[in-house]
């Protein structure tokens, strides 16, 4: 009955350890499963729900083949606004097929024509939160989220799913069977035990395992002759020593096997995974969002990435002039101040107006609108850095200065060591402390003011666009704002909630900047210290008429305020209050009113290419300005954050 337990042990024990060995062998699996794409997909473009990636266990994989290939990832909702006019496939896992399976939809009617579709490229799009290119790479998406490929030129597309290698089973497997072996050789050491019990002598022998230890009392008695001698009390302690350590000597090599089944099934991989305590899930009310806020649809590192774009494009075409190299990223006023100071520039090199260098050096106050239609709008604040040119003549000036007042302290030295008549040596060391290396100073940069930057993405297909720039006030707070990831509102130009309507704002400001301080509009802003009614408007005027009045010129002045038609941008603050934009079209008009007319010189004729004495000149000025309106309900009044000027334009009318 021992003998048959035992056996039976060793039997389950094989068992076990054969299974658990096919675990991690035969039955273990393929490394990847890999679903391939369809052989004719029917449209260039492909899209992949996030949800197909996880249709098939292992770590999803998107394989892209072809030298022009491309994918992107994107939200659901940006890519199928991007596909909208396009054909494309939508891709997904079909499991009884072990393929990816395509379905065709059509374009729907667009405003864009057949060229514009056909010009359409995804590369580089503001939308995506990555790109990928030819080659493999790893996929985790979020549920909202898709990807976008691109299958020109005959790209494939496939999904490879990598196995975890994991064999759950494999360690329960080889542990019990190194188990069962440790209980069969137990059984079967007592089935000996038992067996071999009655060999031997019975007197004077007792304890455990009495039969095995009798099979090594035979060997011993059968011995040579020459173990049989009278041995010493050492002696014969050893020999008893011996043959109490046999049996256990027997029992190790069966310890250490078992050992070593059970820690070849100590791998993580080996063990089947207990899922952990779950935390109390949080109340519905206060950690979930509200299913009808809409999304914030630019992150953080988007934000970043297009401010490094609009950085790169600024400076080349600050660099060299070129108001072509401006259309990628700026548009309407942003860009036609900006392309009217380079035509300036080029003819009037000494123009008193300088445009400060953007940098991508953000400074930390941001406000991205929450929707997922379009236009969309960012406001972002970063700082600004001189241009090189105006660095190099600041040193060149500073370089100059300091030989100047080097040459006249060496002169006066030189006069003060002959009226004095020092010795060679004392005047030796006064030349040497005129150096004009030793005496020329630190250059330090010019200043530069922060800006603020209106960002507007006008549909699926365009990048963000810089539609008005403002150097903001020195000594003024921005107000309290919304946190980027929770986003803000764009408010319509009727907003009735806020001091003045968003709508009115520019209008009011222009009553103000024509009529000044006096005006029955000024009660609605605060004008300490602003500096475009100090010297823009009715200033202006006032400034014109005193300087002709001193020279004695007879020219009459004039100056007219509207509100430019470019679109007004304003976004809620989130705590009360709103961030508006817009811009006031100023024009000065000189008139001749008697024998003198005024002259066309300078940025003027620039623009106009009007030269000497005219009856008429009018000069339009730009402003685009950035306010902060409080809400109604506030005491507080409309406060100029930002602005920039700009000669925009100049002619007879």
């Amino acid at each position: 009955m021992r003998f048959g337990l035992a056996i039976a042990s060793l039997v389950i024990s094989g068992l076990l350890l054969l299974l658990g060995i096919g675990q991690r062998t035969v039955f273990a699996g393929p490394a990847e499963i890999v679903y391939g794409s369809p052989d004719a997909p029917g449209a260039r473009y492909a899209v992949i729900a996030a949800d197909q990636f996880s249709e098939v266990a292992g770590q999803a994989n998107l394989v892209l083949g072809g030298s022009d290939a491309f994918a992107a990832i994107g939200s659901t909702n940006d890519i199928e606004a991007w596909l909208a006019p396009l054909d494309h496939v939508v891709l997904t896992a079909d499991d009884a097929a072990g393929r990816l399976s395509g379905r065709l939809v059509r374009g729907e009617a667009s405003d864009l024509d057949e060229d514009q579709l056909a010009s359409l490229d995804p590369r580089d799009s503001d939308l995506w939160l990555a790109e990928q290119g030819s080659g493999r790479a790893p996929v985790a998406l979020l549920p909202t989220q898709s990807m976008l490929i691109d299958l020109e030129a005959g790209g494939s597309v496939s999904v490879a799913w990598v196995q975890s290698g994991r064999t759950p089973w494999a360690g329960p497997l080889l542990a019990a069977g190194g188990l069962f072996a440790v209980l069969g050789l137990v059984l079967y050491l007592l089935a000996v035990d038992h067996d071999r019990r009655g060999l031997g002598p019975r007197r004077g022998r007792s304890g455990p395992l009495l039969g095995i230890r009798n099979i090594f009392s035979r060997g011993a008695r059968q011995d040579p002759p020459k173990r049989r001698g009278t041995a010493t009390g050492g002696t014969a302690a050893n020999g008893t020593a011996a043959r109490g350590a046999a049996p256990r000597r027997l029992v190790l090599p069966s310890l250490g096997l078992a050992g070593l089944l059970v820690l070849s099934g100590c791998s993580s991989s080996y063990w089947p995974e207990f899922p952990a305590k779950s935390e109390p899930a949080a109340s519905e009310t206060g950690d979930q969002a509200a299913p009808d806020v809409a999304p914030v649809p630019v992150s953080q590192a988007q934000i970043d990435r297009i401010i490094a774009d609009i950085v790169a494009v600024a400076d080349e075409a600050d660099e060299a002039l070129d108001k072509k190299l401006l259309k990628s990223r700026f548009t309407d006023d942003a860009y036609t101040q900006r392309s009217k100071h380079y035509q300036i520039r080029k003819k009037e090199k000494d123009y008193e107006v300088v445009l400060p260098r953007i940098t991508d050096e953000q400074l930390g106050y941001e406000l991205v609108q929450s929707t997922d239609g379009w236009p969309r709008t960012v406001f972002v604040t970063v700082a600004s850095a001189p241009p090189a040119w105006v660095i190099d003549e600041a040193e060149k000036k500073a370089e100059k200065k300091a030989e100047k007042e080097a040459a006249a302290e060496k002169k006066k030295a030189e006069k003060a060591a002959a009226a004095e008549k020092k010795d060679a040596e004392s005047s030796e060391a006064d030349a040497e402390q005129a150096d004009p290396e030793a005496a020329a100073p630190t250059v330090e940069p010019p200043a530069s003011p922060s800006l603020a930057m209106v960002l507007v993405q006008r549909n699926p297909h365009e990048n963000y666009l810089v539609t008005r720039l403002f150097a903001l006030r020195g000594g003024i707070s921005m107000p309290s704002a919304a946190p980027v990831d929770e986003g803000t509102a764009r408010l319509p130009d009727d907003m009735q909630t806020l001091a003045l309507m968003p709508g009115q704002v520019g209008s009011a400001y222009a009553k103000v900047l024509v009529g000044g301080k006096k005006a029955k509009q000024a009660r609605h802003f605060d004008l300490e210290n602003d500096t475009i009614i100090e010297k823009s408007g009715a200033a202006w005027v006032a400034a014109a008429k005193k300087a002709a009045k001193k020279d004695g010129y007879d020219v009459k002045y004039s100056v007219t305020a509207k509100q430019a038609e470019t679109a007004i941008v304003s976004l809620s603050t989130g705590v009360g209050g709103a961030l508006v934009s817009t811009t006031v079209l100023e024009s000065r008009i000189e008139k001749q009113s008697g024998k003198y007319q005024p002259k066309a010189v300078g940025a003027v004729t620039a623009l106009s290419g009007l030269k000497g004495a005219q009856k008429q000149i009018v000069s339009q000025v730009a402003h685009q300005l950035l306010f902060f309106v409080p809400s109604e309900s506030s005491d507080e009044r409309i406060q100029l954050l930002g602005y920039t000027t700009e000669l925009v334009g100049a002619g007879k009318k």
